[in-house]
């Protein structure tokens, strides 16, 4: 037998006894043949993890689970079976703020601002208006009770976040935020 072939085998046999947990492996060649001898020692592995285990954990928690099949389906909210692939499962993300936009504010409409804002506590200047809407942020005059103008400011949408907006359609103020879910 060629030097090829034994070694050849011998990668075919230690392939094999490092699939069964062998400890040791020698191989001789005797007239010609070639001899095995094998020690096996039996370490038991520790069970894979868990996919699911965060998901498991988030749900035992409380938190919401969803659910898509493919990436082109919008998620679900379920209660998990656990049969599909991890990656078909998410934990609900909390929801966003993100800032108003031009889109959704109008001329005309009236700013409070909050106790915390950097302008005015709430209530202060009840005649605050929006004079102009721009793509990066809002013209805003406002005025004290049987005052001429108190101030003109321009401010970005971030910095609207922290107030309240009542436009034509609102019947109360609301936060200068919308909440997005995903």
């Amino acid at each position: 037998m060629n030097k090829e072939k034994l070694l050849e085998l011998s990668d075919t046999l230690r392939g094999i006894a490092e699939g069964t947990h062998v400890a040791s492996f020698e191989q001789w060649l005797e007239d010609g043949w070639i001899k095995c001898k094998f020690s096996y020692k039996h370490e038991p592995q520790p069970p894979p993890p868990d996919p699911y285990a965060e998901l498991k954990a988030a749900h035992a928690a409380g938190k919401t689970i969803q659910y898509r099949a493919c990436q082109d389906e919008p998620w679900e909210n379920i209660d998990p079976t656990w049969g599909d692939d991890p990656h078909c499962y998410r934990i609900k993300p909390e929801p966003r703020k993100v800032p108003l936009g031009s889109d959704d504010v109008n001329v005309g409409d009236q700013l409070r601002f909050s106790e915390t804002g950097d302008i005015l506590a709430d209530g202060e200047h009840e005649g605050s208006i929006i004079l102009s809407v721009a793509t990066f942020g809002v013209l805003v005059a406002s005025c004290e009770m049987g005052e001429s103008i108190g101030f003109v400011k321009m401010f970005t949408w971030e910095q609207l976040m922290p107030h309240r907006i009542k436009r034509s359609t609102d019947a109360e103020f609301q936060p200068c935020y919308k909440v997005i879910e995903e």
